[in-house]
């Protein structure tokens, strides 16, 4: 069986998706995607202290901020792997402020860092397999307080092509620039950044509208599924652990979006149901509610929740 990719894998949902695929199936071979090897070997000792087999888990430095390192990473499954995936999990992602230079690093890794990675790796992908990329409800929050020439553009994707945003990311990057005269009028096209709305929740809107722009023509000329993953408000590094989530409970939610049908491609998921692409912000303790919920049933059905 071809191997799968995580991405961002040395900690967080990234870990926990491995976690999670080792108690699956031990067999499969998994490559975790970090930046570093030292970053990689650590993790695997973290596996290996939660008593997993990790045989067939193997490193694959990788940085998605760079195109010379998708490549890089592409030619190693080329090379030692027979050039075949069964499933991409395209996790990777930072949180920035809404500095200039913080949020370009930002758009680097959550939206364009996805973009490379589809460029490269989807073409390594078996027909059949699947393309799961990790968003955000927040992604969802930031559309429905967009202003409503922009949210016509995330909801309808007839109406926008790739180009067009790429271009929307660099005026929204353009409008946080505090050098740029133009930047007052450019932050009117924009949700106004305030609470759970930022560079983040913005970064997974145009990945998001990316995602289900291009996901019929993967699945036609590819034979590949794209879907996007919510993995809910969980807590791990990139919040501080302040989400009110397990993160497993988040690693199951991107998982089960590796299961969906060709029929579904390019939907948006969040254990394992579709989920909406435009949202009102949900409070915390409404999200804090909806992790009692879920943990509730997986407790209940006896799924393993550590």
């Amino acid at each position: 069986m071809a191997p799968v990719v995580v991405t961002g894998a040395n900690k967080g949902l990234g870990l926990e998706i491995i976690v999670r695929l080792l108690r699956t199936d031990a067999s499969k071979t998994i490559l975790l995607g970090t930046r570093s090897l030292s970053n990689g070997k650590a993790a695997i000792s973290r596996l290996q202290e939660r008593g997993l087999d990790t045989t067939n888990v193997r490193i694959l430095e990788l940085d998605v901020s760079k195109m010379d390192s998708v490549q890089a990473a592409a030619e190693t499954v080329k090379k030692g792997y027979g050039g075949q995936l069964d499933c991409v999990y395209n996790n990777a992602g930072v949180v920035s402020t809404t500095e200039y230079e913080e949020a370009k690093q930002l758009m680097q890794v959550n939206y364009y860092g996805v973009k490379r990675m589809m460029e490269v790796f989807d073409p390594l992908i078996v027909r059949g397999g699947h393309d799961v990329i990790v968003s955000s409800g927040m992604g969802a929050w930031a559309t429905y307080h967009s202003p409503l020439p922009l949210q016509n553009l995330l909801t309808e994707p007839s109406k926008t092509t790739p180009a067009q945003l790429d271009d929307l990311a660099e005026r929204y990057l353009e409008s946080l620039n505090t050098h740029n005269p133009s930047a007052p009028e450019l932050q009117k096209e924009f949700p106004i950044s305030e609470g759970m709305i930022g560079p983040y929740a913005v970064s997974k809107a145009f990945l998001n509208a990316y995602v289900r722009n291009i996901a019929p023509s993967r699945l036609e000329k590819q034979g590949i599924i794209l879907s996007v993953a919510c993995p809910g408000f969980c807590a791990t590094d990139l919040n501080s652990n302040s989400g009110p989530r397990k993160a497993s409970t988040g690693a199951r939610s991107i998982v089960l979006a590796s299961q969906i049908s060709s029929e579904q491609a390019g939907g948006f998921f969040r254990d394992g149901k579709p989920a909406n692409f435009i949202e009102r912000t949900a409070t915390f303790e409404e999200m804090a509610e909806d992790a009692r919920t879920v943990e509730q049933g997986l407790r209940e059905a006896g799924e393993i929740m550590d």
